[in-house]
C-alpha cells in the first residue's frame, strides 16, 4: 500500500502498473522487513513483570518505536518507488513501452 501511495501523486496509471509489476518481489521483501520491524515494540512488553513496573516508560517507548518504524517504512517505500519512476522515465520511449521491464532494466541509464 505504501508503494502505491508514493506513486499515486506522481505517476500515471500505466507507469504505476509497470513499476509495481516489475518491482513486485523487492517491494514484497521491503514489506516483510517493515512488518518484522513493526513487531519490535511488542518485544518490549515481553520483559514480563518488569514491563508492568515500568509501564509508563514502556508505553512511551513503544509509541516512539511504532512511530519510528512507520516513518522509516514510509520513507523507504517512497524513495524506492520514486527512484524507479525516475529511472523508468529516463528510458527511451520504445524501450519503456516494449514490454514490462525487469528490475534490471529499471537501473540507471549508462552515460
Amino acid at each position: 500500500m505504501l508503494a502505491f501511495d508514493a506513486l499515486s501523486a506522481h505517476a500515471t496509471a500505466g507507469e504505476r502498473g509497470l513499476i509495481l509489476r516489475a518491482q513486485r518481489w523487492p517491494l514484497l521483501g521491503m514489506g516483510v522487513v517493515c512488518g518484522l520491524l513493526g513487531a519490535v515494540p511488542s518485544l518490549v512488553w515481553a520483559l514480563g513483570a518488569v514491563a508492568l513496573v515500568l509501564a509508563p516508560v514502556v508505553i512511551v517507548l513503544s509509541v516512539w518505536l511504532y512511530t519510528l518504524v512507520f516513518a522509516f517504512a514510509s520513507l523507504w517505500f517512497a524513495h524506492y518507488t520514486l527512484l524507479r519512476l525516475d529511472r523508468l522515465r529516463r528510458l527511451p520511449v520504445g524501450e519503456a513501452s516494449a514490454s514490462v521491464p525487469s528490475p534490471l532494466t529499471l537501473e540507471a541509464p549508462r552515460a
